[in-house]
């Protein structure tokens, strides 16, 4: 036996959290008593990204420029309940929404974090990343109210996701074109888009016949 007398859960599960009270008891007094209420935190889950109503993994897209579409990051099975954030290059990102459920069963929750975003030509391949972490302002406490330790920081967990957004060309032009050509000599002509993604799809047309000889590069 230690001493002074120790509880020890080593290691600590879910099922611990309670209320934990140490008696004393003295042979020529009464009995005194002290209350402790452990609060066993349980990480979140893996976020996971939803677009559409279904889990995306690495690209979200196509999107059509200046789409709006929205974007929901889940994270299940945490307690207390776990906090959602969404970043783009470090910067926090403002929620369009934010929800948590708590299953009676499991006494842990399920939170979304949904985000409204616009496909615009600067986001093409631009990464958002969503962090689930622990909020560390849990402790445990005496009955007293008194604090008796911080809860451990439990690390964040992290889903991304790309951004794939279909661009329009922003410029077309023919390159090798002169003010006149003479008859019987070869003209080179080569129609050059730029801007757009995926690589615009080119074709030549004489009035209203496609010309079918022609080279891509």
């Amino acid at each position: 036996m230690s001493d002074p007398p120790t509880l020890a859960l080593e290691p600590t599960h879910a099922r611990d959290q309670g209320v934990y009270t140490c008696r004393v008891d003295y042979r020529i007094s009464s009995s005194t008593t002290a209350h402790v209420n452990l609060t066993v935190v349980i990480p979140p889950g893996p976020p996971i990204v939803l677009w559409r109503g279904r889990a995306v993994v690495g690209a979200v897209g196509p999107l059509g420029e200046a789409e709006r579409t929205e974007l929901t990051c889940r994270s299940s099975g945490g307690r207390p309940s776990p906090v959602l954030t969404w970043y783009q290059k470090g910067r926090r990102l403002p929620l369009l929404s934010a929800n948590s459920s708590l299953d009676p069963f499991t006494g842990t929750y399920t939170v979304d974090a949904t985000l409204s975003i616009q496909a615009m030509r600067e986001l093409l391949g631009v990464t958002l990343t969503c962090h689930a972490h622990t909020p560390t302002d849990h402790h445990a406490h005496a009955s007293s109210g008194r604090k008796v330790q911080d809860t451990a920081v439990v690390q964040p967990r992290t889903a991304s996701v790309t951004l794939n957004i279909t661009l329009s060309p922003v410029e077309v032009r023919v390159v090798g074109g002169g003010a006149g050509v003479r008859a019987g000599t070869t003209l080179r002509l080569v129609c050059r888009a730029v801007g757009s993604h995926p690589p615009a799809h080119l074709t030549w047309w004489r009035a209203h016949a496609r010309l079918p000889h022609v080279t891509h590069a």
